[in-house]
């Protein structure tokens, strides 16, 4: 018998070790479910937190584009403009010497019928000319 209390003993301490290592087991294994919540929370925060961030990053680029277009523009309209006020001196200014040309033609044909004359008719047959070789 007294084997047979040793072998009690024997058998007792490994079912309280193996009653231990399942305490310990179940111990761990919610600290590692608790943990593995916690980093889901976690993540799920700062994903949250990204998404907040790239929200208003895509507003602060819309408002920037935005500021960028209106900027082009208004410069364009004021380039326009400038370019429309020069073309508009530039004619009157072509205008007045072609005005001026067409009184000094004139005065001169007045002043000088023959040699105008001969003039008109030297360009009359170049003209022939030119257009006969075609």
């Amino acid at each position: 018998m007294a084997r047979q209390t040793g072998e009690n003993t024997d058998v007792e301490e490994v079912n309280e070790k193996v009653a231990k290592l399942k305490r310990t087991a179940s111990d761990s294994a919610e600290t590692a479910s608790g943990l593995a919540d916690l980093a889901y929370d976690e993540l799920q925060e700062q994903l949250d937190s990204l998404r907040s961030d790239l929200a208003d990053l895509s507003d602060t680029l819309t408002r920037a584009a935005e500021k960028s277009a209106r900027k082009a523009a208004k410069t364009a309209r004021r380039k326009g403009r400038k370019a429309a006020a020069k073309a508009g001196k530039t004619v009157t200014y072509s205008a007045d010497q072609m005005e001026r040309m067409l009184a000094d033609a004139e005065g001169f044909a007045r002043k000088r019928p023959g040699v105008t004359l001969g003039l008109a008719a030297g360009a009359g047959f170049l003209l022939a000319l030119a257009m006969s070789r075609r």
